[in-house]
């Protein structure tokens, strides 16, 4: 289960819980991310994220694996399944896909771009989320705030690595291009889940 961009593994809690009759759900948080390890080089791309998951697959010997990714994790899972398609059995890409609309990429930039750095407390974080995004289940939008930020000098902090917007302008004007080149390359049983409203 992979994450979106400034996002962590427990996003995928309540998921996994649900999931954990019949596989074995596994969250890596990636870099730049949660509790994982910020690069000191800014070396934020679709590739690297591509290497990380696939050597994650080949450490703990998992595949080939049903993988699932949201936004972000979407556009790394189809990388993953068309680059290294033997570590991937089935994919399931959420609120994503090989065109990158520009519509969609500017509100991604621009929640990037407009972020408050801090909160006074969580419930302050939750107000500033809720009003973003006010069909959100308050319950799970709780829980993904609550993990989402970290104690800091100046209050409570991004879990991430600021240098993780960078990815976004990494593809450059022919990520679609590239991303289409690879969705057709893929041979393996493909869900695409898209939200009404995303």
């Amino acid at each position: 289960m992979l994450h979106g961009i400034h996002g962590h593994a427990r996003e995928w809690d309540r998921l996994a819980e649900t999931t954990r009759v019949t596989h074995r759900p596994l969250a890596p948080e990636m870099r730049g991310h949660g509790d994982s390890a910020r690069n000191p080089r800014g070396e934020y791309s679709i590739l690297k994220y591509v290497e990380d998951v696939g050597a994650f697959i080949s450490k703990l010997e998992l595949g080939p694996v049903s993988l699932m990714g949201h936004s972000l994790g979407g556009i790394i899972g189809i990388a993953v399944a068309a680059m290294v398609p033997n570590a991937v059995e089935r994919l399931i890409v959420v609120d994503t896909g090989p065109d990158l609309g520009e519509e969609g990429m500017s509100a991604i930039r621009e929640s990037a771009g407009s972020r408050p750095r801090a909160f006074d407390d969580l419930d302050s974080a939750y107000q500033w989320a809720s009003e973003r995004d006010s069909l959100a289940d308050e319950t799970e939008m709780r829980h993904r705030i609550q993990h989402s930020l970290k104690p800091g000098p100046d209050g409570l902090e991004w879990r991430y690595d600021p240098g993780v917007d960078t990815i976004l302008d990494s593809a450059g004007g022919d990520g679609s291009a590239m991303l289409w080149g690879l969705w057709s390359s893929i041979a393996q049983p493909t869900l695409v889940i898209r939200g009404d409203q995303s």
